[in-house]
């Protein structure tokens, strides 16, 4: 019992401490005038999570990893849509259906598009940093 308990608190320390990030040019988020953008990824649940969060009320989730192990390509696309304060529609979509493939085409390039303007910022960020910014 010992042990057992040995082994979930080292797994519960490890997961704590960050060393389950695996794209960390990505993990950071930038607003914009029409949206906010996030990324964040985990190692031990195999998914990279990006959102984008748009001023007319509508989130966009891309998962990358919902099906198996992180590749850069999205598989599960959530579509929250707020109408009012009481009324949100959510719309989600597989990549496991085939009769979506032309909506996944066009999230791929948007995701990707998004990926590296997070990239960049980040990367401008520690620039400026580094330069007393």
């Amino acid at each position: 019992m010992k042990k057992v308990r040995a082994i979930i608190g080292g797994l519960a320390l490890l997961a704590l401490s960050g060393c389950g990030n695996v794209h960390e040019e990505y993990r950071t988020t930038i607003k914009t005038e029409e949206e906010t953008i996030s990324y964040r990824d985990s190692f031990f649940l195999s998914q990279a999570v990006l959102t984008v969060k748009h001023k007319n009320g509508t989130t966009v989730t891309y998962t990358d990893g919902y099906y198996g192990s992180i590749n850069g390509v999205v598989d599960k696309i959530e579509i929250c849509k707020k109408a009012d304060e009481k009324f949100v529609s959510t719309e989600s979509y597989s990549i496991r259906n085939k009769a979506y493939a032309p909506i996944f085409e066009e999230a791929q390039k948007k995701f990707d598009n998004y990926k590296a303007l997070l990239k960049e910022a980040k990367l401008n960020g520690a620039i400026g940093s580094i330069k007393g910014n």
